[in-house]
């Protein structure tokens, strides 16, 4: 009896046991609370959101402690809660997202299950989703079988290839080949850098090939390979953030939606340099002109950056070559914060009687300016080639040594490119070697280029020589530079003029020089019409 009455209590306090596990399991709910986007991500994930309700009974504690985890995953490699665990009051309940991650191959539905649990409440909710990939540059997502993009190598010019930083030098190599049995005629290889919002910043680049981010492939016959190559340096004014490299190829002339391949490449990030020996960079150097002999004039123009993660109040920057006499300085007293920059010039001359040779020059900077002293400079100069020649020339020899004639050979307009055509002829007896350069314009120009500096003439025989400045924006009227000769150590030089259109009309000293002919023939129609009206008069006074 005993054992009867024992066995009846242990089945009364099981069966309440039971009855209480099953009224508490209906308290706690697991729901989704919006259906789940099919589209995927470009990071290979879904994201769904989740509701957990407590309703709990009378006996039931004011609070539950809710953890969730993941099982039973299909094709998916993982779930990652926002929360993985919280805190439900009773008659409550709390939102929370669970993100759902998959390998990029993916093509069918993703399946799992999710379970909330808090002792013995529990809840389950399935999901079964259909992948579908959001298009990053083919408008339709990948199609066709004929294109396929087979390798995206990054390399850069600085430390790490998955790591910028401003005015690094970035080359992506983009391998595609025609796996398919029809050739592809004009084939575009297009590079997109997607920033963690999805924005394609690839437009921000200073591109260095021709195609910038647009490669013409041309032509893939089936089984071909071809290689696009994208050259760009990073600018300093570009928001730093992480960057996925993605690639599309496709014919154009074939319909995008018919034949279009995409694949992603590496992310990378894009970094301030933390290094304080590197803060300061150099970056569009122009030298002009490039080689330059004795007694030339020489301006070297250079953008100082703040590649750096400090704003600097003051940057100084230096110019130094000992053998050319050159210690020069450009103080840069308004404030250069991160990512700014600066055009700096330095002018300066080519000694008389140095070697025939290539000078390198230094460019450095000093900053962290603080009550009078730069307390920090660049770790390494940058070195700029300039090649001087000409200057150990043979003993002068008596007479003329050439000829020198010149003409505008474009329009001649502020702002704008100038181009004069020079013509040298070896008026001596023998052959010899002419350099050839010029002067004088400094003040109203730059001299970009001299088609030919160094020629050899055999007597009687001319050569034609093109010189190219750039104007400057507010020179108008006549200005005038020197081209020069130097043979034997015998200089020849000849002037030249030049009526500058203003940048907003033409001078009048232009209009005369460039219609001197309309100018005569109007004269002379005057004097004319003087002389009838003359004649007129003497013969009705008769």
């Amino acid at each position: 009896m005993t054992s009867k009455r024992i066995f009846l209590g242990l089945l009364t306090i099981f069966l309440l046991l039971l009855a209480v596990g099953v009224a508490s399991a209906a308290t706690l709910s697991l729901t989704t609370l919006s259906s789940p986007s099919s589209v995927a991500n470009t990071d290979g994930s879904l994201q769904l959101t989740l509701n957990v309700s407590y309703a709990g009974n009378s006996s039931d504690s004011n609070n539950v402690t809710v953890s969730l985890a993941s099982s039973d995953l299909v094709n998916a490699s993982s779930v990652v809660f926002s929360s993985s665990s919280l805190v439900v009051n009773k008659g409550e309940s709390s939102t929370l997202t669970a993100t759902v991650n998959f390998p990029s191959s993916v093509r069918s539905s993703v399946r799992g299950t999710i379970n909330a649990s808090s002792g013995l409440l529990s809840d389950i909710e399935t999901f079964n989703i259909p992948v579908t990939f959001r298009a990053l540059l083919c408008s339709n997502g990948p199609v066709g079988n004929n294109l396929s993009i087979t390798d995206i190598d990054i390399s850069n010019s600085g430390d790490k290839d998955d790591e910028w930083k401003f005015l690094d030098e970035i080359t992506i190599d983009v391998d595609v080949e025609n796996i398919g049995k029809t050739d592809m005629d004009n084939v575009i290889v297009e590079l997109a850098l997607l920033d963690s919002s999805g924005n394609n910043v690839v437009g921000d680049m200073d591109f260095l090939n021709a195609d910038e981010e647009d490669f013409e492939l041309g032509d893939l016959n089936d089984g071909d390979e071809e290689t696009a190559t994208f050259e760009f340096v990073v600018p300093a004014d570009i928001d730093a953030e992480d960057l996925t490299v993605v690639v599309r190829a496709y014919s154009d002339e074939i319909d995008e939606s018919l034949v279009c391949a995409e694949e992603k490449g590496d992310s990378v990030s894009i970094e301030k340099e933390s290094d304080e020996g590197k803060f300061i960079a150099f970056d569009n150097i122009v030298l002009s002109p490039s080689e330059a002999t004795c007694g030339d004039s020489v301006s070297l123009n250079v953008d100082a950056v703040n590649i750096g993660d400090e704003d600097q109040d003051q940057v100084r920057v230096n110019l130094v070559n000992r053998e050319l006499n050159i210690n020069e300085f450009f103080e840069i007293k308004t404030d250069l914060d991160q990512g700014d920059k600066k055009r700096v010039t330095f002018n300066f001359n080519v000694p008389s009687n140095v070697a025939d040779k290539t000078y390198r020059l230094a460019l450095s900077s000093e900053y962290d300016y603080r009550n009078g002293v730069y307390r920090e400079g660049s770790e390494d100069d940058y070195l700029v080639d300039l090649r001087v020649f000409g200057c150990a020339l043979a003993p002068g020899t008596p007479g003329k040594t050439a000829s020198i004639t010149a003409t505008l050979d474009s329009d001649a307009k502020a702002g704008e490119e100038l181009l004069v055509l020079a013509n040298l002829r070896n008026v001596g007896n023998s052959t010899a070697s002419f350099i050839i350069g010029a002067s004088g314009y400094n003040s109203w120009a730059t001299l970009d280029s001299i088609s030919d500096r160094t020629f050899t003439l055999a007597p009687g025989e001319s050569k034609d020589v093109t010189f190219k400045f750039t104007v400057d924006k507010d020179v108008s009227g006549d200005q005038t530079f020197t081209i020069e000769s130097i043979s034997n150590g015998k200089t020849e030089s000849r002037e030249v003029s030049v009526a500058i259109e203003s940048a907003s009309g033409r001078s009048l000293s232009s209009l005369f020089k460039n219609n001197a002919l309309i100018w005569v023939i109007g004269i002379v129609n005057l004097v004319l019409i003087i002389l009838i009206i003359v004649v007129a008069v003497r013969l009705s006074r008769k």
